[in-house]
């Protein structure tokens, strides 16, 4: 099986908005044959079309049980918990949380004025290091974007045994990983039933598009799901992987590490285990295999990606996130529409957390001061509510006011007097507005 990344233009339907427009194609190209695994915008291309980037197994696959049953989509009631979404799409160059886990101090304030913030893995990866805390479900990506879409609800996280999958490489570095993980377990308790090492190359490698970022391939994934396959035998319910990354040169990471540059592998992580999580059923996460010039620089870097450098492998963050992985379940837990907010980057928000956000109608949060190097900006978005705010401290605040029951717009300027709503003319129909919120820039 061969995993690739497709770009197309796709015409914006006026009836069914921006995102909702690319899902349906996503649904056509599934359709078609096969297998979607991720999909995103990359940038516009006119005033009613979108560049948008799929992400694609070459075979049709099954998907998990859990996004087969019928799932509860209507908001919890009563005073249930305060939750929130925090995405951070992987691959785009966002300017906070695009490294390795730099979005860490955001999250740590985020977590202090809510009960349960819903993220993935690249908010809270940090190779030796990890972001995400006790309250902060792990939510691998393919199950993420099941959750906005509204196919699975998710509860308290589980004990989980995990598994670690290994592409065949040098001795050494096996004995690197297996030190890593056993680190892992004597440290904080992570039940592990072992590790499988691939039996052949998977041809991962990534590739620059003309935007700018990487897109991945992958030449074969049948090792990895051997591998997988004999992890699940051996009662693995959670799933790591550390594989090669190859088609980058010291000139890609000198670029991430020193100049603010996208991150190389990250697309190409996320076609991995997206698949795994699509085959299975089970959360996976992934970690490079730190060879070549990814994890090494002699020099100081940029301090948002010194986590990486400091690291011996990329490992112990993923062993870490998947032991708080939420379990799925079809009714309870929470769902998407018992979100107060999604906070995305405002660069690069026109993806399934926004489908999902307007849909349920859930506000979906763009910090401007997060520009990313490819995607569609918040202020292109045809549907709401969109709230537009100007760096991480005012999406803070805005989760307050939420939390609060207070108006946010109180909170920017003096309230002004309620107007009369008129009756329509006869015949005539009054289209409800759409919402949308913005928060002037510091010092406007």
């Amino acid at each position: 099986m061969r995993l690739y990344t497709r770009h197309e233009p796709v015409v914006v339907n006026p009836d069914l908005g921006l995102t909702a427009s690319v899902a349906r194609r996503a649904a056509e190209i599934e359709d078609s044959g096969v297998s979607v695994l991720r999909w995103g915008t990359v940038g516009r291309t006119g005033a009613d079309r979108v560049d948008a980037e799929f992400a694609l197994a070459s075979e049709p696959l099954p998907v998990p049980d859990w996004r087969r049953e019928p799932v509860a989509t209507t908001p919890a009631t009563g005073q249930g918990p305060r939750v929130v979404a925090m995405v951070v799409p992987t691959g785009v160059g966002a300017r906070i949380g695009g490294f390795i886990a730099d979005g860490g101090p955001f999250l740590r304030v985020v977590d202090a004025v809510s009960d349960i913030v819903v993220l993935h893995p690249n908010v809270v990866n940090g190779g030796d290091f990890y972001a995400g805390g006790s309250r902060s479900p792990y939510v691998d990506g393919y199950t993420l974007d099941s959750f906005f879409e509204g196919r699975v609800r998710l509860a308290a996280p589980r004990t989980r045994r995990i598994g670690l999958v290994i592409e065949s490489g040098s001795s050494e570095h096996v004995q690197k990983l297996v030190n890593a993980a056993n680190g892992i377990r004597a440290v904080h308790g992570i039940e592990m039933v072992g590790y499988a090492v691939c039996q052949g190359s998977l041809g991962a490698q990534v590739s620059r598009s003309a935007s700018g970022h990487y897109t991945g391939l992958v030449e074969d994934a049948g090792p990895l799901l051997e591998a997988v396959d004999r992890m699940r035998t051996a009662g693995a319910d959670a799933i790591a992987l550390v594989t090669t990354c190859g088609g980058t040169d010291v000139f890609d990471w000198e670029e991430h590490y020193l100049h603010g540059g996208v991150n190389p592998v990250g697309a190409l992580e996320a076609l991995l285990s997206r698949l795994v999580t699509r085959v299975t059923g089970l959360p996976s996460a992934h970690a490079p295999l730190y060879v070549g010039a990814l994890g090494e620089y002699d020099g100081v870097v940029d301090p948002r990606v010194a986590g990486e450098v400091a690291s011996g492998t990329g490992l112990p963050c993923v062993l870490l996130g998947l032991s708080h992985a939420p379990a799925t379940v079809a009714a309870g837990g929470v769902g998407v529409a018992d979100l107060t907010g999604v906070i995305v980057p405002h660069g690069c928000a026109a993806g399934v957390p926004a489908f999902g956000a307007a849909r349920y109608g859930v506000p979906l949060i763009a910090v401007r001061a997060n520009s990313c190097a490819v995607g569609v900006p918040a202020s292109a978005l045809d549907r709401g509510p969109v709230i537009e705010v100007a760096s991480p401290a005012e999406a803070v605040a805005y989760l307050v006011a939420a939390h609060a029951r207070v108006d946010w717009e109180l909170l920017r300027d003096p309230p002004v007097s309620i107007q009369e709503i008129p009756p329509a003319s006869t015949g005539e129909r009054r289209e409800r507005p759409e919402v949308r919120a913005a928060v002037p820039a510091a010092g406007a």
